[in-house]
């Protein structure tokens, strides 16, 4: 046709998926399905700064729900247990401040399992461990009455040996008027005191022998 022919050749490019649209590729993006929050915190990452919400006034780089603004430690998540849980920061922080890394209030060398919790339930509640732990003295008794503190309902007071409840590890109230066969002599008076006197006005008589 006597002119000059202008060939072009489709090109194929490829797009890598994004889902959220927000310029950071699906493989790349840490919330493929919520749109980055551009905002000068992390914004490499792909998320919005607090997960679900996209305001640029609730900035939360450590993905904790405490905003950055009021949380003392903005780059370390809080662990949530009930101590400070405010102010953002990880309680291993507060407690290495005072020497109790595991929490349970007992400090420093009075803690025997320094990085275990005390189980607190009346044996050996100061030593700093959990009762189950081979570092427990279980032959403990401080009241020294016999009876092992983890046998001892009263590890803090004798028990009274008196033939009545001798294994409970506790002191008897009124032992002096305990009556255990209700024969209406005390104990401590009754020379049978599980077996009731037999009231027939007989009484042991001692005969004096004579050559």
């Amino acid at each position: 046709d006597g002119c000059p022919d202008s060939i072009s050749e489709a090109v194929n490019t490829y797009q890598a998926p994004d889902a959220d649209s927000d310029g950071i590729e699906d493989n790349k993006d840490a919330c493929p399905n919520e749109s980055e929050t551009f905002n000068g915190y992390l914004d490499w990452d792909g998320c919005p700064d607090i997960s679900g919400i996209r305001s640029n006034a609730l900035v939360d780089s450590d993905y904790d729900s405490i905003p950055d603004k009021v949380d003392k430690c903005p780059l370390e998540r809080e662990n949530f247990n009930n101590f400070q849980d405010d102010d953002g920061c990880p309680d291993i922080i507060e407690f290495a401040m005072v020497g109790d890394y595991d929490g349970d209030g007992i400090f420093g060398s009075n803690d025997l399992c320094p990085y275990l919790k005390e189980t607190y339930n009346k044996f050996q509640d100061d030593d700093g461990c959990p009762d189950s732990l081979p570092t427990d003295k279980p032959s403990a008794d401080t009241d020294g009455d016999g009876i092992l503190d983890n046998l001892d309902l009263c590890p803090g007071q004798p028990e009274t040996f008196n033939g009545y409840q001798d294994t409970d590890g506790c002191p008897d109230k009124f032992a002096s008027t305990l009556d255990s066969d209700f024969d209406g002599i005390p104990d401590v008076k009754d020379a049978c005191p599980y077996n009731s006197e037999t009231f027939n006005n007989f009484k042991t008589l001692t005969v004096a022998q004579t050559q």
